[in-house]
């Protein structure tokens, strides 16, 4: 049952990301260690296998487990049935410029801008190849108490071939059509279809920092 539920596992994580190319990266015994953090994997339970079952239904929760590593996204500090525990964070919501919240600091205000270059910078190359964020806005980053910034909502984060087939729309007559939340590719004008090109990246985070 265990080699079994190894494979369902990993062909499942490949299909909800549209990484095929995960197994040349790393074994299944290796992805099934990564979702299974910060749990030491010794002998799964039936129960166990099903609570994690659940969890992988979630692609929030696929991407939180595999991109562990990198510095600009959540701890997961453990789980439960289907509910799994984040790093608190302040969401740059608290921060925001309007005449009923405390405004952040300049100099924290300045650190968060390096930070978010740095996520940029992180994003355009990990494990999953290179990730999109698609729905830049205040409430989906937040500050660790540590005065690290975290992309706490990473529902709308996606590796490049997701994106792709995301963008991929059947017509359009400029690139405003083929968008998806604030990410966009290019519009074949000749053919009135949107393209896999790529336009926007993670340099959006800026509107963060400048307001818009």
């Amino acid at each position: 049952m265990y080699k079994l539920f190894l494979t369902h596992v990993s062909d499942h994580v490949k299909n909800e990301l549209s990484f095929y190319e995960l197994n040349n990266i790393m074994t299944e015994q290796r992805i099934l260690e990564l979702l299974w953090q910060p749990h030491s994997l010794e002998k799964l339970s039936y129960a166990d296998m099903s609570s994690l079952w659940l969890l992988i239904q979630r692609d929030e929760f696929i991407k939180l487990q595999l991109l562990q590593d990198m510095k600009h996204i959540p701890r997961v500090y453990g789980f439960c049935g289907k509910f799994y525990a984040l790093e608190r964070v302040k969401t740059l919501e608290e921060f925001s410029l309007t005449p009923f919240k405390k405004p952040m600091p300049w100099k924290k205000r300045l650190n968060a801008a390096l930070d978010f270059l740095e996520l940029s910078q992180e994003f355009s190359k990990t494990m999953l190849g290179k990730l999109h964020h698609c729905d830049i806005q205040p409430g989906n980053f937040g500050i660790t108490k540590e005065a690290r910034v975290v992309a706490i909502d990473i529902d709308s984060v996606f590796p490049t071939k997701q994106m792709r087939d995301f963008l991929e729309q059947p017509t359009c007559e400029t690139n405003k059509q083929c968008d998806f939340f604030d990410c966009m590719s290019a519009c074949n004008v000749t053919e009135h279809q949107c393209s896999r090109n790529i336009l926007t990246n993670n340099l959006q985070v800026r509107q963060i920092i400048y307001g818009k």
